[in-house]
């Protein structure tokens, strides 16, 4: 199920399903959190509205303040320093880092260049939308007289020869692990999605964002703030934005904070131990 949210911002309230399934059955649950905990507010309004809709189906009374959500234990990777310090995060946030993995090296397609590497994605959504290739051309375009080597991933859905003819400088592909690219990339381009924008600063990546939809705003907007990026309109100021940050090294810096916050965070797989003991407790009050 999804509605129409705030500023006509598209939010999925099905990943709740199955919280509620919990309550229903009288089961402890846990809430897993994608995007920066401080803006659910933004959105509260109209998931409890549909929530409750979801509720009313499986014979749970109204939830008009989100009671269950915000009670729920709420696991998170987003570290507590990109979250908008103006809003209360949830008390009961525990959160985590994904578990260390070892980068595999890159293929060398740019054939022995040492030009610094700039990654740009946008999501594995948006290529399936519209914004496919008007937006991609119009980046590559941007980057392609950069003295920078780009890597651009266009989703598994698409074939990177929709995209034409791009420079020497320029390797397109349709997926490569965001955990190989991380240690050798100076700078990203996104569309700031949560999950994206959360990989490069864990890795100290400053960032260009380009907001599509959802909570990408926001994200952007927090980027922007915390001093590790620049948030564009559209890819107009594209290349000016890039040589920013690859000449400024405040941005690196600031990305970098945040990756130093990150790997103090314990590794996702304590949350799985905590799940247990939260069902461990529950049988033994039962």
């Amino acid at each position: 199920m999804r509605s129409w949210g705030p500023d006509a911002v598209l939010y999925d309230v099905s990943e709740f399903a199955a919280p509620l399934a919990a309550e229903a059955l009288g089961i402890p649950a846990v809430c897993v959190g994608i995007t920066l905990a401080t803006k659910m507010g933004v959105f509260s309004g109209t998931m409890a509205r549909e929530l409750d809709k979801i509720r009313a189906d499986v014979g749970l009374r109204p939830d008009p303040d989100l009671d269950m959500l915000n009670g729920a234990p709420y696991f998170t990777l987003m570290p507590a320093e990109l979250e908008n310090p103006d809003d209360p995060s949830p008390v009961q946030a525990m959160r985590f880092r994904e578990e260390d993995e070892a980068p595999r090296p890159l293929p060398d397609w740019w054939k022995g260049s040492e030009w610094p590497l700039v990654y740009l994605t946008f999501g594995s959504v948006a290529p399936t939308m519209d914004f496919f290739p008007g937006l991609y051309r119009d980046a590559i375009d941007a980057l392609a007289l950069l003295p920078v080597r780009v890597l651009v991933t266009v989703g598994r859905d698409r074939d990177p020869r929709e995209l034409g003819p791009v420079g020497p400088n320029v390797h397109v592909a349709r997926w490569v692990p965001q955990a190989d690219v991380m240690p050798h990339a100076a700078a990203m381009i996104c569309h700031g999605g949560s999950g994206t924008v959360r990989a490069a600063l864990a890795a100290g990546v400053p960032v260009v964002v380009v907001p599509l939809f959802a909570d990408q705003p926001y994200n952007g907007e927090r980027v922007a703030e915390l001093g590790a990026g620049i948030t564009l309109t559209d890819a107009t100021g594209l290349a000016d934005a890039v040589r920013r940050l690859l000449v400024d090294e405040s941005y690196r810096r600031a990305a970098e904070r945040i990756a130093e916050a990150t790997r103090r965070l314990p590794t996702v797989d304590l949350a799985a131990a905590i799940v247990r003991e939260l069902a461990r407790e529950e049988r033994a009050a039962a």
